[in-house]
């Protein structure tokens, strides 16, 4: 039996083994992975495990990413994103090692390593096999669709302008800052979804920013931000959608979300809309 390699990908990788194997684990359609080595992959932001020429497991390490405290220092973070194994291999210790090794990685380079376990049963798991810890909180409430709409104007922005006025909301917030290339791939989940990403302006001028995914007869708001009346503003995003009742996710700290390993800045910040 062949060495168990891990290594990190580069610009002889060939990408179809890599969209297979996703495909197989997540059973993600062909057009979603593609948008996502369109917009977020790059030579060296994966982690192979390979036997011989066979890839048995994968994780992708999204870089840019900055954990900002309230008073605006700045940690460099990795985003830690869609570790795969081939499910005929699951129990060795691929998925095991490939985490050590990105968080080796990290370590090296002086930045936290964030993930967001896809079940909760794994918190528990990342937190005794490999230290994580919890990072982020987040609070969610749920508001019924307006029937009377009017006085919130939501228009659609493009993720450029999505990332560029979120760093001003969330000046004097504890949160995590993210590149650009994250919001144009969140921009495509949310079309996908039939959402956007929007900009929120009230009758008296105050703005915002709103996440939109819908599902079902719910219109999913991964993040909102907006000091103001938030049922009123939920409330219209629902109907704006079509949706019964809208989900809001936003700063606060009923629960947490998102772990790292590493940081140095202190639990309870904002991370914001991942990749689920």
């Amino acid at each position: 039996m062949a060495e168990l390699v891990i290594r990190r990908s580069d610009a002889r990788d060939d990408i179809n083994a890599m969209k297979s194997l996703w495909a197989e684990v997540f059973g993600d359609p062909e057009d979603l992975i593609d948008d996502f080595f369109a917009t977020l992959y790059a030579p060296g932001r994966a982690l192979l495990a390979l036997e011989g020429d066979t890839l048995l497991g994968a994780v992708y390490l999204l870089p840019g990413a900055a954990l900002v405290s309230g008073l605006g220092e700045r940690e460099s973070a990795v985003y830690f994103y869609a570790l795969a194994v081939t499910p005929a291999r699951r129990g060795e210790g691929i998925g095991a090692a490939l985490t050590a090794r990105s968080a080796a990685l990290c370590r090296e380079a002086g930045a936290a390593l964030c993930l967001m376990p896809g079940e909760e049963s794994l918190r528990a798991w990342y937190a005794e096999r490999s230290g994580f810890a919890d990072l982020s909180t987040v609070q969610t409430a749920l508001y019924p669709a307006l029937n009377e709409t009017g006085g919130i104007l939501l228009r659609p922005v493009s993720a450029a302008d999505y990332a560029e006025k979120r760093e001003v909301l969330l000046a004097h917030i504890a949160h995590a800052a993210m590149p650009e290339e994250f919001f144009r791939f969140q921009e495509r989940l949310c079309a996908r979804a039939h959402g956007a990403l929007l900009e929120i302006v009230d009758a008296n001028g105050k703005t915002g920013l709103a996440c939109v995914e819908t599902a079902g007869d719910c219109a999913e708001v991964k993040e909102l931000l907006f000091d103001g009346d938030i049922p009123r503003v939920a409330g219209e995003i629902a109907a704006r959608f079509g949706a019964a009742v809208c989900r809001v996710s936003r700063p606060g700290d009923a629960y947490s979300a998102v772990m790292a390993l590493g940081a140095k800045t202190a639990p309870g910040l904002w991370w914001g809309p991942v990749f689920d």
